[in-house]
């Protein structure tokens, strides 16, 4: 009784550490796998922001805007200079640059909002790139 006592316990010495040395390699090749998948993460992360840099360029913006907008520089004439903003005590900052609505749509571009002859004031030069939902002009 007590050898076969004595041969249970060792056979369950060896199948713990047996056991132990399975789980220790299965959770180093997760750990490996996690590893690779934070690499790969961190790489896709780094290619993203160098993708949002490049296509936010303001090369790349203008050029977009030109072919897939229609978008084109206002006219000189169409251009009014308001003066400074310092000027006038507001407590949100005010647009400078005042351009005068195009009597038609630009080909190719987006449809305009109904003109009324008044001067629009853009609140951003990208504000193209903002929600529909969100007023481009005041």
């Amino acid at each position: 009784m007590k050898r076969w006592l004595a041969a249970t316990g060792a056979a369950a010495l060896v199948f713990l550490f047996v056991w132990q040395q399975v789980q220790a390699t299965r959770l180093g090749f997760e750990l490996d796998g996690a590893r690779r998948s934070v690499q790969e993460t961190r790489a896709r992360c780094a290619y993203l922001r160098l993708e949002l840099e490049r296509r936010t360029a303001p090369a790349e913006l203008a050029l977009s805007a030109r072919e897939k907008l229609g978008m084109l520089p206002p006219s000189p004439d169409s251009v009014v200079m308001l003066e400074h903003a310092a000027a006038r005590p507001t407590a949100a900052p005010e647009p400078v640059l005042v351009a005068r609505a195009p009597r038609g749509p630009s080909p190719g571009g987006p449809p305009l909002p109904e003109a009324s002859g008044k001067p629009r004031v853009g609140t951003h030069l990208l504000s193209w790139l903002l929600p529909p939902d969100t007023p481009r002009w005041r």
